[in-house]
């Protein structure tokens, strides 16, 4: 295609960067549309290529964002779904292990 949405044209890490600029210098509001956006990319780019680590990688911090901007846990299920799929993969990097433990304690689901 044309590179939709300009995706193709420039790496998703660059992409997440200048979304996470876009919402922290806003209000809330402003930052929750950025992330949302975000997330609509991370999502795109890991479903058109779910064996690329760094890209799902991206789609748990996405989801991590809006769960902070909106309070909701539904965000951090599906970040600990992705993590758990890559750790059994092989895929979570070892400097990423810790994520799996973080996302459990924020879902709730591991004692503290």
């Amino acid at each position: 295609g044309s590179g939709e949405h300009g995706v193709a044209a420039r790496p998703f890490g660059q992409l997440s960067q200048d979304w996470g600029r876009a919402g922290g210098a806003g209000r809330w509001g402003g930052a929750l549309g950025a992330y949302r956006k975000g997330l609509g990319i991370a999502e795109e780019l890991a479903a058109r290529d779910p064996a690329n680590a760094e890209w799902q990688r991206d789609l748990i911090v996405s989801f991590v964002k809006l769960s902070e901007v909106t309070g909701e846990g539904d965000y951090v299920v599906k970040a600990l779904h992705i993590a758990f799929a890559m750790q059994e993969r092989g895929t979570l990097a070892p400097r990423d292990a810790w994520l799996v433990g973080e996302l459990r304690r924020r879902a709730g689901l591991e004692s503290v």
